[in-house]
């Protein structure tokens, strides 16, 4: 590869990190931090997948994503993440964040304490075409588990989406 084939493939690539990073930020202040999931329309593909090993089973589609933001929102109504860092390579951004919220509604099986919740976590975005296709978030449980919550293996659990009492 001659060294001007080198620097355009160098070029595109960082363009195309620099492009899926403001995706993630552009998703992460509409959908969780504005609650427009109507965002995700054009970033997420519609058959991505989430995974999250707090929760009991992967998140499957972009309208099961949105209904996850909403159901957050809904237990979380002043809900705001922050995004401490971000790194872009490739087809892959991750995201560092602290989502801060008042816990007002039902959510993962716990009635509403009233407290603020502070979660840090991190979440890689795998991207394809301009879209999400996958992602894997990690992110600390103490503030949950501080209100009661004990895990995917909780028996009051009824999944990611429950905004109120069964």
């Amino acid at each position: 590869m001659r060294s001007s084939d080198s620097r355009s493939a160098s070029t595109a690539h960082d363009e195309m990190a620099h492009r899926n990073a403001a995706t993630t930020r552009h998703d992460v202040d509409e959908a969780w931090n504005k609650g427009n999931v109507d965002v995700y329309e054009e970033s997420l593909a519609p058959d991505c997948i989430a995974h999250n090993p707090a929760l009991p089973s992967d998140i499957q589609g972009r309208e099961s994503l949105k209904q996850m933001v909403l159901a957050f929102r809904s237990a979380l109504p002043d809900l705001h993440v922050t995004l401490d860092d971000i790194v872009a390579d490739d087809d892959k951004v991750v995201t560092r964040w602290t989502a801060t919220g008042t816990h007002q509604g039902w959510l993962l099986g716990l009635e509403p304490s009233h407290r603020t919740l502070i979660i840090t976590g991190i979440t890689i975005d795998r991207f394809a075409d301009g879209q999400i296709v996958e992602s894997w978030t990690y992110w600390d449980d103490s503030a949950l588990r501080a209100i009661g919550w004990k895990g995917v293996g909780d028996d009051r659990y009824a999944g990611a989406g429950e905004t109120s009492r069964g």
